[in-house]
């Protein structure tokens, strides 16, 4: 067993001792004259290192010159070993003399290497600790146990911080704070195991802040960041301590709550709901309030995966946020949700190939003068044909299924540039393109539909943009930009959805368009009602103001002919209610085929239009007799009985029954 004392052969032949290098000749490999002047200990404290020698048996420390400035402190506590350890931190970390004596390695002659890491306080007692990195080699005596111990040590705080911040992040959140998607699923995972080995029922909450978008855009994203921020600390400031809160992804936090049963788990959302609502949220830049809504689910054995646990979670939340701000909605763990997603994916690989290959037609709907019959335009739709798709291939199926996956503005993008395709291959061809808010509000649809009304030239004369009147009252600057734009490539301009509810008369002006569109159930309504029909009538003189003309939907001119003139409907458009017999390819040329309506139902749809006219004039009657008689309970006694023997009202000054127009059915009770 090797001993300091033990010699190698020097080249000559003599015997040096390799731990009394200063009586060895400045000829041996051991030394030099750079070394001899101490140049090697000015490279160790270059590097930031402090080099020492312990003396095992004797317990005494030799340092390089400079380690007591390196490591901070005191030369005092750098004389023994004993004095050193007892800077140590008592954390559990590998201390020098566990790392030297608890080594399994024997020492072979060429010593036992040995690295370790601790926190050592720079004063006795002291409350600030620095990481010392610890390594050298040990050489065993002649029992064979550590005798000498050579080492260098340096500090090692940054590289320790850096660790630690890069292990945190890789279990939390940076802006929040909290448990990433990562750890918060561990836990989702961990709460449905002791769900099926121990039967503890658990709850999971999908939670998002409901006007994080708006707060982002009217107040910017620093904002946005410090109010999901602070809805954290809210939302953890109330919950459990055994319970877990993470960061689930953008304005989603997901908790998830142990020991809670399904009226436990309402119970804790209703107070999660509080907690944010009653709080007016602080950030540097100003106070901000905001809701949240959350969906649920409980965990039990029966869920099998933490993505299912978690889809339905996220469903639940959507259902949430569908019913009104700051609401909780529960849901049922089901087994459809895959289903639906996979059939959500086909269905939008179908629309896209279609979409590349040419496979979607313009179906052609005319609109006509009710007067002589004459074709004014074409309303294009798309549509698929049969057999290319396994679901409903009609074009309003397809245009709502492509709302759904979000594909509308990639759809009616495709549709304007097959319609002016047609309308430059027939000069005599006038068309109609529908667009949606959605794609209105898409940076790159616009500027795709401005480009192709700028290339198309004198087509863009024959085509009409039309939009609905809603998105001018959901997002009026944006859709009044797109509007005039497309004005001033000369196309035409169309408004849909035109009547009582969504007249926004602040946005009537030179940009309403050409054309309005009417639906001719709100006509069959409104003929109905004298006030109705009044404000009816104004708006559509409003319209015509302008230089509108009045599009009725839905209308036959035979069987609608007295609405028509009663409302003076300038144009009529019967919509289709079947898959069209044919159609013109987005690639095609100039032939337009006029697919026909189903006429048999449009008896039925006026009969229910008569029916649901009724009921109304039926709810107003009883609710107007319901009034008068509350008025009459709360009247003296004897004033209420001669109110109630005259319910209908006269020339002494009691209510009047609304009066039905002639012609209309008046049912009884």
């Amino acid at each position: 067993m090797a001993e300091f004392g033990d010699t190698s052969e020097e080249p000559g032949g003599r015997p040096v001792d390799i731990f009394d290098m200063d009586e060895a000749g400045s000829d041996t490999p051991w030394t030099s004259s750079l070394a001899r002047s101490g140049y090697l200990e000015l490279a160790t404290m270059a590097a930031g290192y402090a080099a020492y020698h312990w003396d095992v048996p004797n317990d005494v420390l030799s340092w390089s010159a400079n380690a007591a400035a390196i490591l901070g402190v005191e030369e005092r506590w750098l004389a023994s070993n004993l004095a050193y350890a007892s800077l140590m931190a008592q954390d559990g970390a590998t201390s020098r003399y566990d790392a030297v004596h608890l080594s399994s390695d024997p020492d072979d002659g060429a010593g036992v290497p040995f690295r370790t890491e601790y926190r050592l306080r720079q004063t006795a007692g002291g409350s600030r600790l620095i990481w010392v990195e610890d390594s050298g080699r040990w050489f065993a005596g002649l029992d064979g146990r550590p005798a000498h111990v050579f080492g260098v040590v340096r500090l090692v705080d940054e590289r320790r911080r850096q660790e630690e911040r890069l292990r945190y992040l890789s279990s939390h959140d940076s802006l929040t704070g909290l448990m990433n998607r990562e750890l918060i699923v561990e836990k989702l995972s961990a709460a449905l195991g002791r769900a099926k080995s121990s039967a503890e029922t658990s709850a999971l909450l999908m939670l998002s802040v409901d006007n994080l978008q708006a707060i982002n855009e009217i107040f910017g994203s620093d904002v946005a960041d410090n109010v999901i921020r602070k809805v954290g600390r809210l939302i953890a400031r109330v919950m459990r301590s055994g319970d877990h809160l993470g960061r689930y992804a953008g304005n989603k936090l997901a908790l998830v709550l142990r020991n809670c049963a399904d009226e436990e788990m309402r119970i804790a959302s209703q107070r999660f709901l509080d907690a944010v609502r009653d709080t007016v949220i602080s950030t540097p830049y100003g106070p901000v309030w905001a809701t949240v809504s959350i969906g649920g689910v409980s965990l039990h054995a029966g869920i099998e995966t933490a993505k299912q646990a978690l889809t339905s979670a996220e469903h639940a939340l959507s259902r949430a946020r569908g019913l009104a701000s700051g609401r909780f909605f529960a849901s049922d763990v089901q087994d459809k949700w895959p289903s639906v997603h996979r059939q959500n994916l086909d269905q939008a690989a179908i629309v896209l190939r279609a979409l590349q290959e040419n496979q979607i037609i313009l179906a052609c709907e005319p609109i006509l003068r009710p007067g002589d019959g004459s074709v004014v335009m074409h309303d294009v739709v798309p549509h698929i044909p049969a057999g290319v798709v396994p679901f409903g291939s009609s074009p309003l199926e397809l245009i709502g299924i492509c709302r759904k996956l979000g594909l509308i503005s990639l759809v009616e993008v495709d549709v304007l540039r097959g319609a002016l395709a047609m309308a430059s291959a027939d000069p005599e061809l006038s068309l109609s393109a529908t667009f949606s808010l959605a794609t209105i509000e898409m940076p790159r649809a616009r500027a795709q539909i401005i480009d192709a009304l700028q290339e198309a030239g004198d087509a863009a004369e024959r085509l009409v943009i039309d939009v609905p009147i809603s998105a001018m009252v959901v997002n009026p600057a944006i859709v009044r930009a797109f509007l005039e734009d497309v004005q001033r490539r000369k196309a035409r301009v169309a408004l849909s959805d035109f009547g009582l509810d969504g007249l926004p008369l602040s946005q009537m002006d030179e940009t309403l368009g050409s054309f309005v569109r009417l639906d001719g159930q709100l006509l069959r309504e409104a003929s109905r009602s004298r006030m109705t029909r009044a404000r009816l009538k104004t708006a559509m003189e409003i319209a015509r103001s302008f230089n509108a003309e009045i599009i009725g939907l839905d209308l036959d001119k035979d069987a609608d002919a007295q609405l028509i003139a009663d409302y003076g409907i300038d144009l009529i458009c019967a919509r289709m209610t079947s898959e069209p017999a044919t159609g013109v390819p987005l690639a095609a040329g100039s032939a337009v085929e006029e697919p026909q309506p189903i006429a048999d139902l449009a008896p039925l749809r006026r009969e229910v239009s008569s029916l649901k006219a009724a009921l109304a004039e039926l709810n107003s009657r009883l609710a107007a007799r319901a009034a008068l008689n509350d008025r009459a309970r709360s009247e003296e006694p004897a004033a209420a009985l001669s109110n109630t023997q005259a319910p209908t009202g006269n020339s002494s000054g009691g209510p009047r029954e609304p009066q039905s127009q002639p012609g209309s059915p008046l049912p009884t009770a």
